[in-house]
């Protein structure tokens, strides 16, 4: 009874830490992802039957049928976020976005659930202590990278709900192995796939666990049939989820749909070492697997935490010494560096290894405090490692207890830049003022700068002209000159321009800064936390930093 309801106390904390303020933003879809996929399913239909569904030349959910002809993602999270939108009449603009939102930390915590069960299987056979799996569902119940991915309408936590309950069925099924386990793993896995192409990486789990079941008695021919039973219910589920990954509607012609072929293609050449690409900029000075590496210590789990994961890794892998625990941890390191050496390594692209942190740190903590056999100083070190787990997570939810930055600095504009006031802004960025509901507005001239483009005497041409005429100059976030300034053999009028306005020696002076910092105020406590050094897709969307420059020369 005490342990169920632990359990219930577990999950109502973190409803409450994905469901609070999910409209953070106030209607102002701040999140360019987000935005995008909003506007995408704002154009797609539910078609009339489930034949045409199947057909993706002719369904009307099928992004490319309906003005998207650059679409990446599965689109498994826009149908089902579709359905229930039609369901509830909430199919328009700004009410999806709030839905989606719902949806995808309903999603995590089904990603919470299905590790508790995971947890579950493994304590049942090697006899872990019962505490081990609420320890995992506390952990990630707090894990702060899950918390903030549920106030956005991104598709990765319905990418990894399906990865795991799929991986909780293939381990179920290399436990008991009953078909119906086979089946839902393989469903899940397409389910995955239709939700995002990248979760062909975790192949490798669920073929590990139907191999490593097998006892040796057994002949090959059944461990063949099921690795084709996998296949086949998992391309077929693919189908399903995601038809327009296809080129038609037959399901004996394997041939991906050449439109997507060329969106990655695409993808591929803006995303790479070399691209002027805007958003592709930040990464050439990232340094592999160290960026990566402290973005999701730091920043995705806090620094306690990512020690214990650390420590809970080690413990699992010299102490348990169970082949599934050392290929799991193998497989994480492996995931780890392959994807931290690529020229992109933004946090999301982690999402796969955060249950298993979570779950490495229920070990690391239980190991910690274990080193002491004095039942009051385990109690007490227990204590102060939980406090120090909690200051980050706590810290971040303040992000969605005050104004968004962009929002209070809107409100300050209106009230105290004068109307008609000459506004030069970032290209890339979000436009400010943005509407704020019971603030009375005001009509600014002015235009977005191509600030991030080649430091070609064209481009400062057209730069001094549009600043010659600015009155105030704003930076929405630290998109652009956090790309741009450590590299000034790419960019040195740029960065010499930034260096300028933000020690005051050149024509702009700093009047006013707006920042929404991951804090904690109280009257025994008062910390902050400057994250301006994390993976600009962390900090830019729900509480950028905001600078406001008036020109003084």
């Amino acid at each position: 009874m005490k342990h169920n309801l632990i359990v219930i106390l577990i999950i109502f904390v973190a409803v409450l830490l994905r469901i609070i303020n999910l409209n953070w933003d106030l209607d102002q879809h701040l999140h360019p992802d987000e935005r995008f996929l909003t506007m995408t399913v704002n154009k797609i239909t539910i078609p009339n039957n489930l034949a045409d569904y199947l057909n993706p030349n002719k369904s009307s959910l099928n992004p490319y049928n309906n003005e998207t002809l650059f679409y990446v993602y599965g689109t498994l999270p826009l149908t089902l976020a579709k359905i229930v939108a039609v369901k509830l009449n909430m199919d328009n603009y700004n009410d999806f976005t709030i839905l989606g939102r719902f949806l995808s930390g309903l999603f995590d915590i089904g990603v919470l659930i299905f590790l508790y069960k995971i947890a579950q299987l493994f304590e049942k056979k090697y006899r872990f202590d019962k505490k081990i799996k609420l320890l995992v569902i506390f952990f990630y119940s707090i894990t702060v990278l899950a918390i903030q991915h549920s106030h956005f309408y991104v598709v990765d936590n319905f990418l990894n709900f399906f990865f795991i309950s799929g991986l909780y069925f293939i381990t179920k099924f290399r436990y008991k192995r009953k078909l119906i386990n086979l089946i839902l793993s393989a469903c899940l896995f397409g389910f995955a796939l239709g939700s995002k192409l990248s979760a062909l990486y975790t192949l490798p789990l669920f073929i590990f666990f139907i191999f490593q079941g097998r006892k040796t008695t057994k002949p090959i021919l059944k461990l063949i049939i099921s690795m084709g039973i996998f296949f086949l219910i998992g391309y077929l589920s693919l189908r399903v989820a995601d038809p327009k990954f296809f080129a038609d509607n037959n399901f004996l012609n394997f041939k991906i749909n050449p439109i997507f072929i060329e969106n990655i293609k695409s993808l591929d050449v803006q995303y790479s070492n070399g691209s002027w690409f805007p958003p592709a900029i930040q990464w050439i000075s990232k340094p592999k697997i160290l960026f990566a590496g402290y973005n999701i210590i730091f920043f995705g789990l806090g620094l306690p935490y990512g020690i214990l994961s650390l420590l809970g890794m080690y413990y699992l892998f010299q102490k348990y010494k169970k082949i599934e625990f050392r290929f799991l941890i193998v497989w994480a390191i492996v995931f780890f560096l392959y994807q931290s050496m690529q020229f992109i390594s933004t946090m999301r692209y982690f999402i796969f290894l955060y249950p298993f942190l979570a779950f490495f740190a229920a070990f690391g903590y239980q190991q910690t405090i274990q080193m002491t056999n004095n039942r009051k100083h385990r109690y007490w070190i227990g204590f102060i490692i939980i406090v120090l787990v909690l200051i980050w997570p706590v810290s971040f939810m303040s992000v969605y207890l005050k104004d968004n930055s962009r929002i209070a600095a809107s409100k300050w504009i209106y009230q105290n830049i004068p109307e008609n006031s000459y506004l030069a802004e970032e290209q890339w960025d979000d436009w400010l003022p943005i509407y704020v509901k019971g603030v009375v507005s005001r009509n600014y001239r002015g235009e977005q700068i191509p600030i991030t483009g080649p430091d070609t005497e064209e481009k400062w041409q057209i730069l001094h002209e549009k600043l010659a005429q600015a009155d105030y100059y704003i930076t929405t976030s630290n998109r652009a000159y956090g790309s741009m300034m450590p590299l000034p053999q790419m960019f040195p009028k740029t960065a010499q321009f930034y260096e300028e306005l933000f020690d005051g020696t050149g024509n702009f002076k700093k009047i006013i800064e707006f920042h929404s910092y991951p804090s904690i105020n109280l009257p025994f406590l008062n910390l902050e936390f400057n994250d301006q050094k994390a993976d600009e897709a962390f900090n830019v969307y729900d509480h950028p930093r905001v600078i406001i420059f008036k020109k003084i020369k």
